[in-house]
């Protein structure tokens, strides 16, 4: 099937957005937390959460993408074996 040129320009302009937006959401990311650790709210939230609540949840993140890591290193075995011999 061949796009014309308009679809063509509408395509690359929906691809422009989603990555003008995955740029946006870091920027208000990193601003959040530049304007937390100014004010010293992470001095407070770290006296009640400790040790062994982030532990946790970062294992739990970690184990939601599992599916999309072996999935990944399953189309490429050479770029997975170099992360794990990275992280080794």
């Amino acid at each position: 099937m061949r796009l014309t040129q308009g679809e063509q320009r509408i395509i690359t302009f929906c691809r422009c957005l989603c990555w003008w937006q995955i740029q946006g959401a870091i920027i208000v990311a990193s601003l959040f937390e530049i304007a937390l650790g100014i004010s010293g709210l992470i001095g407070l939230l770290l006296r009640y959460i400790g040790p062994l609540a982030i532990a946790p949840t970062i294992t739990l993140v970690g184990l939601a993408l599992f599916d999309a890591a072996a999935a990944f290193a399953s189309r490429n075995w050479y770029i997975a074996l170099a992360y794990v011999y990275d992280i080794v």
